[in-house]
C-alpha cells in the first residue's frame, strides 16, 4: 500500500511541473509586440514585394541581366556592413538598430517608385540590403532580452510561425495589389509599373507601421 502512495505522489509531482499549455510561455508584452512587428514587416517586405518586385523591373524594361544584378546587390549590401551594424548594435542597443533600421527599409521602397533609373534603383537596393541585414543581426538578441531563457526555445518557435505564415499572407496580397490599383483607377492595367509601385507604396506603409510597434 504504501509503495503505491508513494508513486502515486511522484506521478502527481511530475504533473504539477508540467508547462502550462494556455496561456502559451514566454508570451509577455515584450515578445507579443515584437512578432506582431515582425509579422507586419514580413507581409510588407518579403511577401508583396517577392511578388511584385521583379514585376516591377520588367514592367521597367529591364533585362533579366538587369534584374539579376539588381537582384544580387542587396545580399553584398548585407555583406559588406554585417560586422559594422554587429558593433553598433553593442554600442547603441539592439532595440534602436531594429527601429530605425526598419524605417531606412521604408525609405528604400519610396526611391524604388521615384528613382526608376538603374542607378537609383541599385542604390535603394544596396541600402535594403545594409538595413534589413541590420534588423536580422539585431533581432535574435533583441528576442533574446524579451524572453525568459526558459522560455526562449518557445518565443523563437512563435517567431519562425509568425514569419512564415505572414509572409505567406503577403504573397497573397502582393498578387491583388495591382489589380486593386487598377480598379483604383491608379494604373491603366495590372501589368503597368504604376501598378507595381502602388503595390511597393503598400508594403512600405506596412513596414513604417510594423516600426510603431518597437517604440
Amino acid at each position: 500500500m504504501v509503495p503505491k502512495l508513494i508513486r502515486r505522489a511522484r506521478t502527481n509531482n511530475r504533473a504539477s511541473v508540467r508547462p502550462a499549455l494556455w496561456p502559451p510561455p514566454g508570451l509577455n508584452p515584450g515578445v507579443i509586440r515584437f512578432l506582431a512587428f515582425n509579422g507586419l514587416i514580413h507581409i510588407g517586405l518579403l511577401g508583396i514585394t517577392d511578388v511584385v518586385l521583379n514585376f516591377y523591373f520588367v514592367s521597367l524594361g529591364y533585362t533579366p541581366e538587369n534584374i539579376g544584378l539588381l537582384q544580387s546587390i542587396p545580399r553584398l549590401g548585407g555583406f559588406l556592413t554585417s560586422v559594422p551594424v554587429g558593433l553598433l548594435a553593442n554600442r547603441i542597443g539592439t532595440r534602436r538598430v531594429v527601429f530605425y533600421s526598419t524605417i531606412g527599409i521604408a525609405l528604400t521602397y519610396l526611391m524604388l517608385i521615384v528613382w526608376s533609373s538603374l542607378v537609383g534603383l541599385s542604390i535603394s537596393r544596396f541600402l535594403i540590403g545594409v538595413f534589413y541585414g541590420a534588423t536580422q543581426i539585431a533581432t535574435t538578441p533583441l528576442l533574446i532580452h524579451l524572453s525568459r531563457p526558459e522560455h526562449e526555445t518557445h518565443v523563437f518557435a512563435y517567431l519562425n510561425v509568425v514569419s512564415m505564415g505572414t509572409t505567406a499572407v503577403g504573397s497573397v496580397i502582393g498578387g491583388f495589389l495591382p489589380l486593386i490599383a487598377v480598379r483604383l483607377a491608379v494604373a491603366s492595367s495590372g501589368q503597368a509599373p504604376d501598378a507595381y509601385r502602388f503595390a511597393l507604396m503598400v508594403a512600405g506603409v506596412l513596414i513604417i507601421g510594423s516600426s510603431l510597434l518597437l517604440l
